[in-house]
């Protein structure tokens, strides 16, 4: 009938859909049978009435075919072994997207321009960076222990209302989140009850990271980062006296120093008794608090 074959590398893949318990035609959600025809195999019409997927604990490693299926609004695949994801065969007007409880280290959402609502736990990611998806408005976070930023500024209202089921938990090292400025308030209540403490975290709207060497205007500057203990923080010209705090990810302090003579000076920082990890700098200099995060290798 000159219909194409869709391939699917995985069997277990193509299992799971020729199942029938995988999908539906989204957003009404009522069951489909993938093949149609019943002819044991899939093909290009037939992924077109497909609207959502849910691929959850099949063993699936390879998700090469789903290209096919252009139409698809909705995938879940989580607690499958996929350690990267191929961008490729994923259809690029996925809404809503749910890469979790699988091993991948890194994500790109700029793939996916429409997305509304997107969830990630259980991921060994280190950074989110979701300045290029405008359209999103629900962003799930949980159990990545490795994540250390979230960019949401991207122009979109995000929901953080639900402090009950949707609190970003259990994700110790996350110390830098940047949001749009008119949200920045919001974001900013929504970690407090969540219980992040924000004296130990960069919650800001600029974007600016504090990992890099840079220096804050009328700052100071912190080199190298990261480092393996010892660091060398650079004073500029415009302050005075302050003091300088250090604190662990969980708020606790554990270096206090009072400061004098700062016009330019360079203070060592030694922690290289402390723990690796990441660990947030806070200068108070008159009327001004300063803060940038290092890493402890």
């Amino acid at each position: 009938n000159g219909l194409q074959i869709i391939n699917f590398p995985d069997p277990n893949l193509k299992a799971r859909l020729l199942s029938g318990a995988c999908c539906s035609d989204y957003p009404l959600n009522t069951t489909n049978i993938v093949d149609l025809n019943g002819d044991g195999e899939i093909d290009t019409t037939e992924a077109l009435t497909i609207g959502a997927m849910n691929l959850s604990a099949c063993n699936i490693s390879d998700l090469t075919g789903l290209q096919y299926f252009t139409n698809l609004l909705s995938l879940w695949f989580p607690s499958n072994p996929i350690s990267v994801l191929d961008y490729t065969v994923l259809p690029s007007g996925l809404q809503h997207f749910g890469p979790y409880n699988i091993p991948i280290q890194t994500i790109d959402t700029s793939h996916f321009p429409n997305l509304i609502n997107l969830k990630v736990s259980g991921t060994q990611i280190s950074d989110l960076d979701l300045e290029t998806n405008h359209a999103l408005n629900l962003l799930i976070l949980k159990n990545c222990p490795n994540i250390s930023s979230v960019i949401l500024k991207n122009g979109s209202v995000q929901d953080v209302s639900d402090t009950t089921n949707g609190c970003w938990s259990n994700c110790p090292n996350l110390v830098s989140v940047c949001t749009d400025a008119n949200e920045l308030a919001a974001v900013e209540g929504f970690l407090t009850t969540c219980g992040y403490n924000l004296s130990s975290m960069n919650v800001n709207s600029s974007c600016v990271l504090g990992t890099e060497d840079f220096t804050n205007e009328g700052g100071f500057s912190v080199a190298p980062n990261p480092s393996k203990g010892v660091f060398e923080l650079r004073f500029s010209e415009s302050l005075n006296n302050g003091n300088l705090s250090v604190y662990t990810i969980l708020g606790q302090r554990v270096v206090y120093k009072e400061l004098n003579n700062l016009n330019g000076a360079v203070l060592g920082l030694q922690l290289s008794d402390y723990p690796s990890g990441c660990y947030m700098i806070v200068l108070e200099s008159g009327d001004k608090v300063m803060r940038q995060i290092v890493v402890k290798e």
